[in-house]
């Protein structure tokens, strides 16, 4: 159909089930090969949920960490993101009308808002500046550079911006060797974090060694 064509409704799944430990993450890419149906991938749109859809902090194995990499992943991977009202602080509500309540009115000033809601808010804030600020994670092209159970990491790359991005999905600090020989990064240049722990990884022999943070996503820039 014609909406089918617009909304990938199959990596928006793939994200909710790797995002709620039902999925390894390296379902992600496997989703994202598909991208070769589509006449123009980048136009397709990911939605993090609707009002037609149960809000991510209702379904089964949820979490914060999770919600914040989910919409993380929406807002840096290919397509145009779309995000529902209350994502933004982690709002619950199950199957339709549950996922139609009302947005809290004192979640609209920072006072207002509890812990967690302060902290989904700044993330989803953070993150949209991202997407404003680099123009490779919004239109730039989409490159696997590693994905195993726990991790997955991919490049954006839009004319000489290269933008990597790294999930981990999992508890502890991992270091993974990423080959960004193969994107074109020569022998000798930093990767420095734009988001995330303060870090940095020399690329020797086209491989540079990410130090990636428990729960986190991190993005490197090329210096």
């Amino acid at each position: 159909t014609k909406l089918d064509s617009v909304f990938d409704f199959a990596l928006w799944n793939a994200s909710l089930l790797a995002f709620t430990n039902k999925a390894p993450m390296r379902s992600l890419p496997h989703q994202l090969k598909y991208d070769a149906l589509y006449p123009d991938p980048s136009k397709v749109t990911l939605l993090a949920n609707n009002h037609d859809t149960t809000r991510f902090m209702s379904l089964e194995g949820a979490t914060t960490a999770g919600a914040m990499m989910h919409v993380a992943f929406v807002l840096s991977v290919r397509g145009t993101p779309q995000l529902y009202a209350g994502e933004e602080i982690a709002m619950e509500g199950k199957e339709d009308p549950d996922n139609r309540r009302d947005f809290p009115s004192r979640a609209f000033t920072f006072e207002g808002r509890n812990e967690k809601e302060r902290r989904m808010f700044d993330w989803t804030r953070a993150w949209i500046a991202m997407r404003h600020d680099y123009p490779a994670l919004r239109s730039g092209k989409l490159i696997d550079l590693f994905s195993d159970d726990e991790t997955y990491v991919f490049a954006r790359q839009l004319g000489k911006q290269t933008i990597i991005v790294a999930f981990n999905r999992e508890n502890k600090t991992k270091i993974i060797r990423v080959p960004v020989g193969s994107i074109g990064v020569r022998n000798g240049v930093v990767l420095t974090s734009l988001f995330g722990p303060v870090t940095s990884a020399r690329v020797v022999h086209g491989v540079a060694n990410l130090n990636l943070a428990p729960q986190m996503v991190m993005v490197f820039g090329v210096q």
